[in-house]
């Protein structure tokens, strides 16, 4: 048969002028295919109560923005919100190469620490960085 995760596109036209609106009603309901439901005994698994993809340090920096680019990786933005400087990291469970610092157009402005999924940085009161990983 076809594969279930295909996606097809289909248009029903009526054969004659018998053809109601019921008659085309039950036709697309023969296209719908019903979820296939497996039910099993609750188990546990290896995987944690919640993991994210994504985890900053310290509490002073917020994220703004994390949004998948159109080209090719990713755009994170993060602010300072406690008028204090210091360091921050943010730890990436995504497949990265490394990372560039960049203005809010996203061109880049200078090198940034990325080793081991870990993005490390300066923060400074209240600024607003952008960053772009690949």
């Amino acid at each position: 048969g076809w594969p279930r995760y295909s996606e097809y596109r289909h248009v029903l036209r009526p054969h004659n002028a018998s053809f109601t609106h019921a008659d085309r009603l039950r036709a697309t309901d023969e296209f719908d295919q019903k979820l296939i439901t497996v039910v099993g005994n609750p188990r546990g698994g290896d995987l944690p109560l919640s993991k994210s993809f994504l985890t900053m340090q310290p509490e002073e920096a917020h994220l703004m923005v994390f949004r998948k680019k159109e080209q090719e990786g990713y755009e994170i933005r993060v602010v300072e919100v406690a008028g204090k400087k210091g360091t921050a990291s943010v730890d990436l469970e995504i497949p990265a190469k490394g990372a560039t610092e960049t203005d809010l157009q996203g061109k880049k402005v200078g090198e940034v620490k990325y080793s081991s999924g870990k993005l490390t940085f300066g923060l400074e009161p209240w600024k607003v960085r952008t960053f772009e990983v690949i």
